[in-house]
């Protein structure tokens, strides 16, 4: 990356999904980047979970829509504990309501009327990688299952946050408290006020200021 870049200073940007393996690369290969952004961080996979299907099953209790309160109390408040496959399957069915009951994390519209590289075909792929895809399910479980990084609890390079208020997809409140645990040579913890889990696309000038800021500070 440095070679094909012509440069020593490499910050690495995780999201979501990716935050998960960018926090394990800074850990394996910390003299390859001088910074890490962390954002939609993912901390522990239980009770990260837990806390979403809490969020999601009161919206459908609210609903009254008596066929999806079938659906959400079929489900156990423990469910991110099943073996793989079965949280897979479920966590599948639970991100059709979240969409239907208005937690959609991905705002494709956004995505691609601000993208300045995205084409039609590559939107196409980033739905149905997104919509339970027989792929993204083997990498939901592979990923996700079992995660939970509270045990790091020092880093070798700047580690910063930047958090939605709202992203209730990885709550923020999760990263937040680990964010006070852990050691690095410089870190810091940005809020951002009417955001969700896709915060660069939620208030994309508000994140790239704040992006901007961390690397000028470095």
């Amino acid at each position: 990356m440095k070679e094909k870049y012509k440069t020593d200073r490499v910050f690495l940007v995780g999201h979501s999904c990716g935050s998960t393996l960018g926090t394990q690369y800074i850990i394996k290969y910390p003299h390859d980047v001088c910074g890490y952004i962390g954002y939609g961080q993912e901390v522990a996979f239980e009770p990260q979970h837990r806390i979403w299907y809490e969020h999601l099953k009161a919206a459908v209790l609210k609903s009254g829509n008596q066929k999806d309160i079938k659906k959400i109390n079929a489900v156990n408040e423990t469910f991110p504990n099943l073996p793989r496959d079965e949280f897979v399957k479920t966590t599948t069915m639970l991100t059709g309501l979240e969409s239907k009951y208005g937690f959609q994390v991905v705002d494709y519209v956004q995505l691609y009327r601000k993208s300045p590289i995205m084409t039609p075909r590559g939107m196409i792929q980033l739905i149905q990688m997104n919509s339970g895809c027989k792929i993204s399910r083997k990498l939901l479980g592979d990923v996700f299952h079992g995660l939970d990084i509270r045990n790091i609890t020092e880093y070798q390079v700047p580690v910063h946050y930047i958090l939605g208020r709202h992203d209730e997809w990885t709550p923020s409140p999760l990263a937040a408290a680990y964010f006070e645990t852990f050691k690095a040579p410089k870190k810091s913890l940005h809020w951002i006020e009417d955001a969700g889990h896709m915060i660069d696309t939620d208030k994309p000038a508000a994140f790239f200021g704040i992006v901007k800021e961390i690397i000028a500070q470095q």
